[in-house]
């Protein structure tokens, strides 16, 4: 990472700790259920350990993408409140509201300022270079995040 400029290393941080949260899901429901042996799905701690035991770096660029998501929550909470989730099922979709109300209610939120300190986008895309390399970094950065999401998009889509 010492070849990485500041953006890279923020976007690297980013991708490691997503790959440690799917990794982190695929080690609870790990084992299938098998007729005769068990019923549900099982974690394997033993993988868990295997893989984040001595690499605490993935744990802690886990942390630091829930900073940046609660960070972008708090910053995208006007609009998220204002959305509606209605699906069409009345229970379901009250539920649905008091869950996000709660989740961007502003003294929760406000109980996590000081973890909010780890990361500032402010200092994203602030070069000393020519406008024309922050552009370029700043469209690479974005065609990343793009590309991740059209495949998570496809993923989803596919399994759902």
């Amino acid at each position: 990472m010492k070849d990485m400029c500041y953006e890279e290393r923020i976007l690297y941080r980013l991708l490691s700790g997503w790959h440690a949260n799917t990794n982190i899901h695929i080690n609870m429901n790990y084992f299938p259920p098998r007729k005769g042996k068990r019923t549900t799905w099982e974690s394997n701690p033993t993988r868990f350990f295997q893989q984040f035991g001595s690499n605490v770096e993935y744990l802690q660029h886990l942390h630091f993408t829930f900073v940046v998501l609660l960070r972008a929550l708090t910053k995208a909470s006007p609009v998220i409140s204002a959305r509606s989730f209605d699906i069409g099922d009345e229970e379901e979709d009250h539920r649905t509201h008091l869950l996000v109300q709660r989740l961007l209610d502003s003294r929760i939120i406000g109980s996590c300022s000081q973890v909010f300190e780890g990361f500032d986008e402010s200092l994203l895309f602030q070069t000393d270079s020519e406008p024309s390399s922050k552009a370029t970094l700043k469209r690479e950065f974005k065609g990343v995040f793009r590309n991740i999401s059209r495949k998570f998009l496809h993923i989803y889509t596919y399994t759902a």
